[in-house]
């Protein structure tokens, strides 16, 4: 009987164990789980702005990013400078220019590094970024899209051919 007893207080106090140890694996387990979900969670995107400008291309960019038109190029139809806002030094600069080039491949053979051209209606398209730009060089080149303006448009007056917006 003291035989019976005794196995069976082992085999309570056994099963007690195994219980709980069972229910502290679970608890670890989901604390696990739980840091894992946090590390996946997608950090909010930067915000974008579009670029339109007057001679007939639009494209996205990064909110931190400020663009500057050199007014004083005679020669271009656009000359943009991309800097950031925050430190970052260096910059991407776009130029719209007049090429007897017929048709994209002639200039690839000529082009350097870090450097993207589009020739359109017998214009020149070239965005060059300096390293360390090509992140911003890549966004502005996947959004990159022609667009003709029209006269009614040019001659109203609004918005002075270049527009900055909030894509959401």
């Amino acid at each position: 009987m003291v035989l019976a007893a005794v196995l069976g207080g082992l085999l309570v106090a056994g099963g007690a164990f195994f219980i709980f140890r069972q229910g502290t694996g679970k608890v670890e387990n989901e604390k696990t789980e739980t840091k894992q979900i946090e590390k996946a969670t997608p950090t909010k995107e930067a915000e974008m702005l579009t670029w339109k400008d007057e001679a007939g291309f639009v494209f996205n960019y990064p909110a931190n990013l400020k663009i500057k038109q050199n007014t004083e190029d005679n020669e271009s139809y656009s000359n943009l400078e991309i800097t950031e806002t925050e430190g970052k030094t260096g910059k991407i600069a776009i130029l719209a220019q007049d090429t007897k080039l017929k048709s994209i491949d002639e200039w690839n053979k000529e082009k350097a590094a870090n450097k993207i051209g589009r020739i359109d209606q017998g214009i020149l398209f070239t965005i060059e970024a300096d390293p360390g730009w090509e992140a911003e060089m890549e966004i502005i080149d996947k959004s990159w899209q022609f667009f003709y303006p029209t006269k009614a448009a040019s001659s109203s007056g609004e918005g002075g051919g270049v527009i900055e917006e909030v894509i959401e």
